[in-house]
């Protein structure tokens, strides 16, 4: 096996490319050129303006090398959010000495499901998930999800709807609800009225079941005088 195809398929078992056909016809150094940029030690093989095989190594070493340079811790402190980190293609686990002087990390943040994500900073600076931060020294990163609040509207015609949330009266208004809450909804009709009409988000409803909540939660209930059919004595 020659020299080239040797470092095809290192580069595809170290995760910098699929298969070697993407390296189709192409040169050692040139083949070295690519892996750098995938790795992350270069924006794109211009950058690269060094020639020949070990210059492209020493290259590599300097700007992605971990062997050369004091390594840094990486501290995560997570809430409510799942957090990821990229250097290159290879993910990197927060703990000690995980990170390197220039190292270029893709930091990316999703809150978990029903919660917001709220926060996300890398030394006290609030950044966007994506981002990519350049390391220079110890990274401590933040990421916070918010649960999701929702809207309770309730409108009652001669009826009275009740809403409880573990045996607690909710009263309707703007951001009442948290996600995941189970909440019982309740209707009567007033005083000489039949209560007719019951919808939750625009379905039909049984009083006194309940719903757990994902979005807002839109309450109608309608309450009919009944009506009579008896015909009048002659």
């Amino acid at each position: 096996m020659g020299k080239v195809d040797s470092i095809k398929k290192l580069a595809v078992a170290f995760g910098f490319g699929s298969s070697v056909s993407e390296y189709t016809g192409k040169t050692v150094a040139s083949v070295l050129k690519e892996i750098c940029v995938k790795a992350g030690a270069a924006a794109s093989v211009d950058d690269i303006k060094v020639e020949g095989t070990a210059k492209i190594l020493d290259y590599f070493a300097k700007n992605y090398g971990e062997e050369s340079a004091e390594p840094y811790d990486l501290a995560l402190t997570k809430t409510h959010a799942t957090v990821t980190f990229k250097k290159g293609k290879k993910t990197i686990t927060p703990g000690s000495d995980v990170l390197y002087d220039g190292d270029k990390i893709k930091v990316t943040a999703e809150a978990d499901e029903g919660y917001d994500l709220t926060t996300l900073t890398v030394n006290g600076t609030a950044i966007e998930s994506g981002d990519t931060v350049t390391v220079s020294g110890k990274l401590t990163v933040v990421a916070t999800g918010t649960i999701k609040s929702f809207d309770l509207s309730a409108t009652a015609t001669n009826a009275t709807v009740t809403v409880t949330k573990g045996g607690n009266a909710v009263t309707p208004g703007e951001n009442a609800l948290n996600y995941g809450d189970e909440i019982t909804i309740s209707a009567e009709a007033d005083q000489d009225y039949e209560l007719t009409a019951l919808t939750v988000n625009g379905e039909d409803f049984t009083s006194g079941s309940k719903i757990t909540v994902t979005d807002d939660v839109v309450i109608v209930a309608t309450g009919t005088a009944p009506s009579n059919d008896s015909e009048p004595e002659s």
